[in-house]
C-alpha cells in the first residue's frame, strides 16, 4: 500500500519537474542567467547589431559598468535614463553610454568612484542632470552611498514566471517552446534577454536604449497624450514632487561631483534634459510649486557653473512627436542636443560624428526613434495618440 503511494507520488513529483525544467531551457536560452561579462562580450564581438532586454535583473548599473569597462571608450554619457539616447553613431570616437547608471546625485558619486578606479580616463564625459535629484521630497541625501546589491544571475523563483508571462499573453507559446528547445542555445535569435527576444526593447552595445516596443506599437504607452506626466504634475509625485529651495547641501554635493571629473583632468559638458512642450508648460504654471527648478538653475549661474539648459524643448527645437513620453526624449532630440552644443564648441567638436547627427535630424525629424537598417527600419507609430504623422 506504501509502496503504491510512494510511486503515485514519485510519478506526481517527477511530472511536476517537467514545466520547470521546460522553464529552464526557456530562460537559459533566452540568456537570462549568463553573466553580464558574457552578455558585454557577445554584443561587442558579433556583427550584428545584438540587444540586452531582461525581463528578471535590476541589473542596469553593473551592466554599464561593465560595458564601459569593456568599450574604454573615448566619450561617456552620464545620468538617469534621460540620456540613454545617446548613440555612438552621434560621435567620431569611441563612445559608451552609461545611462541609467546615475539615478541620484548619491548614485553619481559611488558611479564615478567605481569608473574612475578603472585603468582608464574618458577625454570627454557628458553628464545629464536632473532637476528632481535636487528635490529632498524626491531623494534623501546620502541615503544611496554604496553601489547597488549586484542580483544574482539564477534564483529558483525564477523559474516561475515564464508560466504568468505566458498566461498574461506577455509571450506567446509557440514562442515560448521554440526558444526552450533551441539546439544551440542561447543567443542563437540575435537578442539576449526575454524582453529584447519578445519586444525589441533593450539596451544596444553601445549602451544606448532602444524603444523598438513602444514606437513599433506592441507595447502600449502609459503616457499616451503625456496623460501619466500630467498626473504627475497635477498630483506632486512620482519625481514631479513639488518644492521651492535647493538644500545647500544638494547643491554641494553637486559641485563636488564636477570637482572630481575635473581633478581626474577629463573635459566635462553638463545638460539639462528637455521636457516634452505640453509637460514644460504645465510646470511653467505652477511655476512656484516648482520654485525649486529655478533656483538650480540660478545657482548654477551665480556660482560658474557651465551648463546648457535644454529643459524647454523649444531651446532645441524639439516637438512633441520626438518624444517617447513626457520627459523622455527621442534619438532625434539627443541628436539636436549635440549639435547646440558642439557647434560653436572649436575645442569639442572634433568629437562629433556631423555628418551622422545633421543627416538623422534631417531624414528623421518628428520620429522618436532613428531608422537604422541594422537595427530599426521599420514604420513609427503614433504610440502617444498626438495625431504625429510618423513615416
Amino acid at each position: 500500500m506504501h509502496a503504491r503511494y510512494l510511486i503515485k507520488f514519485s510519478l506526481l513529483f517527477v511530472l511536476g519537474l517537467i514545466p520547470i525544467g521546460v522553464n529552464y531551457l526557456y530562460l537559459y536560452n533566452a540568456g537570462e542567467f549568463r553573466s553580464i561579462k558574457e552578455i558585454i562580450n557577445y554584443q561587442n564581438i558579433s556583427q550584428t547589431y545584438r540587444k540586452y532586454g531582461t525581463a528578471i535583473h535590476n541589473d542596469t548599473y553593473h551592466y554599464k559598468l561593465e560595458g564601459y569597462k569593456r568599450r574604454k571608450p573615448d566619450v561617456v554619457a552620464i545620468g538617469s535614463s534621460r540620456v540613454m539616447q545617446f548613440r555612438d553613431r552621434f560621435f567620431s570616437k569611441s563612445f559608451y553610454n552609461t545611462g541609467g547608471a546615475m539615478t541620484s546625485l548619491d548614485r553619481g558619486r559611488v558611479l564615478l568612484k567605481e569608473l574612475f578606479a578603472i585603468n582608464h580616463r574618458p577625454k570627454l564625459i557628458i553628464l545629464g542632470i536632473d532637476f528632481w535629484w535636487f528635490n529632498p521630497q524626491k531623494d534623501k541625501l546620502g541615503s544611496l552611498t554604496t553601489p547597488p546589491v549586484e542580483s544574482q544571475r539564477f534564483m529558483p523563483l525564477f523559474l516561475f514566471k515564464p508560466v504568468s508571462w505566458v498566461y498574461d499573453k506577455k509571450i506567446d507559446l509557440n514562442d515560448y517552446f521554440e526558444i526552450a528547445f533551441r539546439l544551440n542555445g542561447w543567443g542563437e535569435s540575435g537578442q539576449i534577454g526575454v524582453n529584447a527576444i519578445n519586444t525589441g526593447a533593450g539596451f544596444g552595445p553601445d549602451g544606448a536604449w532602444n524603444y523598438y516596443d513602444l514606437v513599433s506599437g506592441s507595447r502600449k504607452s502609459v503616457d499616451d497624450l503625456f496623460k501619466d506626466t500630467l498626473l504627475r504634475i497635477k498630483n506632486g509625485n512620482r519625481r514631479f514632487q513639488y518644492g521651492e529651495k535647493v538644500p545647500e547641501e544638494y547643491f554641494d554635493a553637486f559641485i563636488d561631483i564636477i570637482g572630481e571629473i575635473e581633478s581626474q583632468g577629463v573635459e566635462l559638458v553638463i545638460f539639462i534634459p528637455p521636457l516634452a512642450p505640453e509637460i514644460y508648460a504645465e510646470m511653467q504654471k505652477k511655476n512656484k510649486q516648482y520654485g525649486y527648478v529655478n533656483d538650480l538653475f540660478e545657482k548654477m549661474e551665480k556660482n560658474g557653473v557651465e551648463f546648457y539648459n535644454f529643459n524647454n524643448p523649444e531651446s532645441i527645437k524639439t516637438p512633441s512627436c520626438e518624444f517617447v513620453d513626457g520627459f523622455h526624449g527621442g534619438d532625434v532630440s539627443y541628436a539636436r542636443i549635440l549639435k547646440e552644443i558642439f557647434t560653436n564648441s572649436n575645442e569639442l567638436a572634433a568629437f562629433i560624428n556631423w555628418g551622422s547627427v545633421e543627416n538623422d535630424i534631417k531624414n528623421n525629424a518628428g520620429l522618436s526613434m532613428i531608422k537604422d537598417k541594422l537595427n530599426y527600419n521599420e514604420k513609427e507609430m503614433d504610440f502617444l495618440g498626438l495625431g504625429c504623422q510618423k513615416y
